[in-house]
């Protein structure tokens, strides 16, 4: 995945942002703030995409670092994290966890409560990686 901004250039009659017209590419849109989107691309040309887009959108690559703070807070990312919070709470309720989180880090019974959140969490990497929202 590489990782974009892009302005949102909205007018009167049109709006224009960051897209392709090939069915392959992988356009991920993470969010949108003060106008300026962030996205992930995949796409076999992403140089040839990128010279597609309208310059007005002044679109440019940036890193994974500089992506980062946007990933950890946008929607999608908070979406998963929040399907990892149901699978933890199936199992324990929110009072159970802070008397475990009470528990030094070795004592077995948090032992096993870290290990199941770790599982949780593993389950739900993937999707992460394939949207883009970690490496």
């Amino acid at each position: 995945m590489r990782y974009f901004k892009a302005k949102k250039v909205v007018t009167e009659h049109t709006t224009l942002s960051f897209n392709s017209t090939n069915q392959e590419d992988k356009i991920v849109h993470y969010d949108e703030i003060d106008g300026v989107e962030f996205l992930g691309v995949e796409s076999a040309d992403v140089e040839g995409l990128l010279a597609k887009q309208p310059a007005e959108i002044e679109a440019v690559e940036i890193t994974f670092a500089e992506a980062k703070p946007t990933l950890d807070n946008c929607r999608l990312m908070k979406d998963y994290n929040e399907i990892i919070d149901k699978k933890v709470a199936e199992k324990y309720s929110i009072p159970k966890e802070i008397g475990l989180l009470k528990l030094i880090k070795t004592d077995p019974v948090r032992v096993v409560y870290q290990q199941y959140v770790d599982s949780c969490k593993a389950e739900v990497r993937p999707m992460k990686l394939e949207k883009g929202l970690v490496e």
